[in-house]
């Protein structure tokens, strides 16, 4: 796998904490007026996420990092801090339920099952497409 910089940190939310959060949001009155953000706010690096994928999909990992592909204005660090989002939201902004690495395999585990599934049963997505 050929990346860039591995070193930096993302925040992954679980699709269905997502959609939990936006609809949340969306049906709570205190939210009318604010800034509010729905993320899970755990970090992973770039590697780590690499290392998780590779694990889920049964691939042995070789990561190449080349410098060319590096960022410079790439941030260190994209996380959400959800919490100014709980206040309003009261018992409707409970966070997550899948956060953590826990949240981030389920989605990956999902998305690899999902290519796979498309692979086998659609010429739409040739095998030279993906590399899982």
């Amino acid at each position: 796998m050929s990346l860039g910089n591995v070193r930096p940190t993302r925040d992954f939310n679980y699709v269905d904490d997502t959609v939990e959060g936006f609809l949340a949001v969306a049906g709570s009155d205190a939210s009318v007026g604010e800034v509010l953000n729905v993320g899970s706010g755990f970090e992973v690096t770039v590697r780590r996420t690499a290392e998780i994928l590779a694990e889920i999909t049964g691939r042995r990992l070789r990561l190449d990092v080349e410098d060319n592909r590096m960022r410079p204005e790439d941030s260190a660090t994209w996380s959400v801090c959800s919490r100014p989002t709980r206040r309003p939201l009261g018992s409707r902004g409970g966070g997550p339920r899948f956060a953590g690495e826990d949240g981030l395999r389920r989605g990956l585990s999902a998305t690899v099952g999902m290519v796979r599934t498309r692979r086998r049963t659609s010429a739409r997505y040739p095998d030279r497409a993906y590399a899982l």
